[in-house]
């Protein structure tokens, strides 16, 4: 069991490190939360938004955040059942 958690610990920081540099490397989208709310809406469903670098970037962050969580909530569920 110990060897499983190193792994998963190893994969851990590797995924939130990917995380870190995916996010970075998104340009920002200068409206703060103004935008947020209100002009975000025309760029989320613009036409082509699907082919555009920023909106692989951002698929890339969704997938990355699901990896970190899935590992942090089974890493939590691991060390309660070792204990």
């Amino acid at each position: 069991m110990d060897i499983v958690k190193i792994i998963l610990y190893i994969i851990l920081a590797i995924a939130s490190l990917g995380l870190i540099v995916v996010v970075l490397m998104q340009q920002s989208s200068g409206g703060g939360m103004g935008g947020a709310f209100g002009g975000a809406a025309e760029a989320a469903f613009g036409k082509h938004r699907a082919k555009t670098l920023e909106a692989k970037l951002g698929t890339l962050t969704k997938v990355a955040a699901g990896i970190v969580f899935v590992l942090c909530f089974a890493l939590t569920i691991i060390e309660k059942l070792a204990a």
